[in-house]
């Protein structure tokens, strides 16, 4: 089930989150609690992570008062927000297909920027690249070649 129906069916009710970020000096600071799914391709990646539908999963706990869980994690996911520097709209996404040669199999997700669209104030910016692999080392090299390589340009 997808992520517009289940808030069309008014399940989001249930599920809540915390963003809690770390100071220099190690303590911790929360930056939001809401009830709703998190953002930022968080609940995707958990399901990546678990290799599960979380979404199916979700519905089920909410209309049945069922949980198959807890999961194994078996892969460690990231996701790269493609965002340029600048203002104006969207006038160039470069990088893209040397990305894909490099790394295509693990890419699991991909919403490249549109060129014309207005650049994005969100900080997920214009796309994303979500990669999975079962080693978080190598999905830290992938994330860092994704920022390394895709560059969005604007224009004014």
């Amino acid at each position: 089930m997808s992520r517009a129906a289940i808030a069309a069916l008014g399940l989001d009710d249930g599920m809540t989150h915390m963003e809690w970020f770390q100071r220099a000096d190690e303590s911790p600071v929360i930056g939001e609690i809401a009830q709703r799914p998190p953002g930022a391709n968080i609940s995707l990646m958990t399901g990546l992570a678990h290799d599960v539908d979380l979404y199916a999963t979700w519905v089920r706990a909410v209309v049945d008062g069922e949980f198959h869980g807890p999961w194994e994690r078996k892969y460690a996911v990231g996701s790269a927000f493609l965002r340029g520097l600048g203002h104006g709209r969207v006038a160039s996404v470069t990088g893209v297909h040397e990305t894909w040669e490099a790394m295509g199999r693990w890419v699991v997700e991909a919403k490249l920027p549109t060129v014309g669209a207005p650049k994005s104030e969100s900080y997920e910016g214009n796309g994303d690249m979500v990669v999975r692999d079962p080693s978080t080392e190598v999905v830290k090299r992938l994330l860092k070649s994704i920022i390394d390589t895709v560059r969005v340009t604007y224009a004014e």
